[in-house]
């Protein structure tokens, strides 16, 4: 069933990523006057085709990993006379630009658009509630202590561990104006750019020294559960599973994961007393994850429900766009530069997190398929030859020019982005394969 899930959540990425961007060359391309031949969503042979009365093919091929749009052009076939107009290679630079560019550009409309509904929607997630604090880091020195809330970041509201992590994002600012609760107080901390090593790839917290989690303390105990039978009660903090301490609600459920069937010994805090329980988790299915389960609740005061309205939805919704997209720009500098080629993923990894997200809920599938859409679109304005990019530097060098590049000089180039191409599929399915191998 597992399986299954995962592999229907890949197709609906790949198909509604495709689609969208193939869609923004299509209906570009049309406005331009250039005629459509085929629309593809797909590889190889069609299971499913439609011709409609302008001409246009539409398709569906079996092999889901891309698609296409074929426009009338001069260098693919003999064009008639009468519709030499309406060929791609007829229509000025600009005009291939704009068909060019419209793909990547209506998958980032497509990401605001996905992240406006979330807004809309709601996400819930964790209290941004600090964790721990190292000695002696910058966290210690600025006074930040475990069980202090962040509020707000730059002016910046962080109802939930997800928008704390989106507001440190932004390193453009100089320096991080951070307000935290602590008991029925507010205070202000200034933490100066220059304490982050790289926080464009979310090492911030490690850098400030602290780390993130709501308390595991239990709101609630079902009722005939292990943990009823067991004896834990409303309001108890587990501190530790067997001899392994507990910090936070999200190391007590990873590490009760390792204990479906058998006995174990929780040592929890109930009033200002230490005691330890033996229990025995279930083992059980849900959401297409098998875990262990004691019949337990988080304490629903650290829940936090980010939603907003229509007008700040969108506004969010486009800043989310394009803070992802920079940061995707500078993972991608980050990786050919320092050579971390492990990053590279392929379609199996986008199979696991997609059929995750998908058994989480409707609002993460549609901030995965957000950030995918924002990944393709970066990926497709790479200057390689054979990717919109390539067509793009081509373009480039014909305004340069006033010419085009030769058909000659093209085709090499376009031989050229194939390898290139063909090795970076391949070091995919490498790290895929060690993925799957590491799990």
């Amino acid at each position: 069933m597992n399986m299954l899930i995962t592999l229907l959540a890949l197709i609906v990425t790949l198909g509604i990523l495709i689609t969208v961007h193939e869609w923004g060359h299509f209906f570009v391309a049309k406005k331009l006057g250039v005629k459509v031949l085929r629309f593809s969503i797909g590889f190889g042979k069609a299971f499913w085709s439609h011709t409609s009365k302008s001409g246009t093919e539409y398709c569906l091929a079996y092999i889901p990993l891309g698609g296409y749009v074929k426009m009338l052009d001069e260098r693919e076939g003999p064009v008639s006379a009468e519709e030499l107009p309406f060929a791609f290679n007829r229509k000025n630079v600009w005009a291939r630009i704009a068909i060019v560019l419209a793909g990547p550009v209506t998958n980032l409309l497509f990401a605001a658009l996905a992240f406006f509904v979330v807004y809309m929607v709601g996400v819930t997630d964790f209290a941004p509630v600090v964790n721990q604090v190292a000695p002696d880091s910058v966290a210690s020195q600025i006074g930040i202590e475990p069980q202090d809330e962040v509020l707000a970041v730059n002016g910046q509201a962080t109802p939930n561990a997800q928008s704390i992590r989106r507001a440190f994002l932004n390193d453009a600012v100089k320096n991080y104006e951070i307000t935290l609760k602590r008991g029925n107080e507010d205070y202000t901390v200034l933490v100066p750019h220059s304490a982050f090593n790289s926080a464009v790839d979310e090492h911030f917290f490690t850098d400030l020294g602290l780390t993130l989690g709501v308390p595991a303390v239990i709101g609630e105990v079902l009722k005939d559960s292990p943990a009823a039978q067991a004896g834990l009660q409303s309001g108890d903090q587990i501190i530790a599973i067997g001899d392994h301490a507990v910090g936070s609600w999200i190391e007590f459920i990873k590490e009760l994961g390792n204990y479906p069937n058998k006995t174990t010994t929780l040592t929890l805090e109930r009033s200002g007393h230490t005691l330890s329980l033996s229990v025995t988790p279930k083992e059980k299915v849900e959401q297409g994850q098998t875990h262990a389960y004691i019949g337990v609740k988080v304490n629903e005061a650290w829940l936090r429900v980010s939603r907003d309205n229509v007008g700040n939805a969108f506004i969010h919704g486009f800043r989310d766009m394009w803070l992802y997209t920079g940061l995707t720009f500078k993972s991608l500098g980050q990786m050919f530069v320092g050579g971390a080629w492990h990053q590279v993923s392929g379609p199996i990894t986008i199979a696991i997190y997609a059929g995750q997200t998908a058994q989480q809920g409707f609002v993460y599938f549609l901030q995965f398929l957000a950030l995918i859409s924002i990944s393709l679109a970066v990926i497709n304005l790479l200057p390689i030859p054979m990717l919109d990019g390539g067509h793009l530097l081509y373009y480039v060098f014909e305004l340069v020019r006033r010419k085009p590049l030769s058909l000659q000089t093209q085709q090499i180039g376009l031989a050229l982005g194939l390898v290139v191409l063909v090795l970076l599929m391949t070091l995919a399915f490498y790290n895929d394969v060690m993925l799957l191998g590491s799990k």
